[in-house]
């Protein structure tokens, strides 16, 4: 069976599935991995055929360090922060 999966996140996101993805691997079916560009370097070395789609999750990340220093989101600024993730993450530039 082939299977094509999507993951999105840093490694942290990325390995769990990684390893769903090998255990798939080793059981004989075809498995390609659509990952962040700046992972598919460790997907590929972890045996997995990938392909880069989406911003770097670097960039996602330094964008939030950015404008939070202290690496957190007041509960009052959430759902304004979780906005403009989905706006970064699809190219929208929608507001809702």
């Amino acid at each position: 069976m082939k299977f094509a999966l999507a993951s999105h996140g840093t490694r942290g996101d990325i390995e769990p599935c990684a390893a769903v993805d090998l255990e798939l691997l080793r059981r004989g079916h075809e498995v390609r991995k659509a990952v962040p560009p700046n992972v598919v370097g460790f997907v590929e070395s972890a045996g997995l055929a990938a392909v880069g789609y989406g911003p770097d999750s670097h960039e996602q990340t330094n964008y939030y360090f950015a404008r939070r220093p202290l690496g957190f989101i007041a509960v009052r600024t959430a759902r304004p922060a979780e906005l403009a993730a989905q706006r970064l993450i699809t190219g929208s530039r929608e507001q809702h």
